[in-house]
């Protein structure tokens, strides 16, 4: 397992623009950087295959890099802004107009492997935008969603994580052959 941040989201250095953490936070280039980092990640971790997962915008670039890579055999949204116009249309704030967006190759979706977690008390990304996302992109293989009803954006999860993990394990073992076949599991 490794973690990995959303590029310009904790470090504003020099070589991040404005609109690298804001408009452009899920650019082409930015995408293209993080997929340079899971290939790193990947080959010192000897893997043939990979399980995205990923909080807030970090769905995003989850399901950004789902769509654009071979070797992802699941993606797991926590809280997740899986369609960011819908989120920014939603909040009533500026667009990511220099952002790529789901939608525009949501076919690559179809067949993968997706549990999507939001919290009822989640203002910042709503399950009624999670559902939509489901609804609008689908139909999926295998998609699952829940909805943790004490959690909010940031807290709450923790009481929750035993029953959504073992939830999602259970789920995601009956989907799409190349799950099975990856030999992947959620721990």
């Amino acid at each position: 397992m490794a973690w990995l941040g959303r590029p310009c989201q904790f470090d504003l250095s020099a070589v991040c623009t404005t609109q690298d953490w804001s408009v452009g936070r899920f650019s082409a280039p930015l995408v293209a950087a993080m997929s340079r980092a899971v290939d790193q990640l990947k080959q010192r971790a000897g893997a043939q295959s990979i399980a995205l997962a990923g909080h807030s915008g970090g769905a995003t670039m989850a399901l950004l890099l789902a769509q654009r890579r071979e070797d992802v055999r699941a993606v797991v949204s926590i809280a997740g802004v899986l369609d960011h116009g819908a989120w920014t249309d939603h909040h009533g704030v500026t667009p990511l107009k220099q952002s790529l967006r789901i939608d525009d190759q949501a076919h690559k979706l179809a067949q993968l492997p997706q549990a999507h977690f939001a919290g009822a008390r989640d203002r910042v990304a709503p399950s009624t935008l999670m559902r939509r996302f489901i609804r609008e992109y689908g139909p999926f293989a295998c998609v699952m969603d829940r909805v943790a009803e004490q959690a909010d954006h940031q807290n709450g999860w923790l009481a929750y994580w035993p029953e959504l993990l073992a939830w999602g394990r259970e789920r995601l073992a009956r989907c799409a052959a190349p799950w099975r076949a990856s030999g992947l599991q959620l721990r």
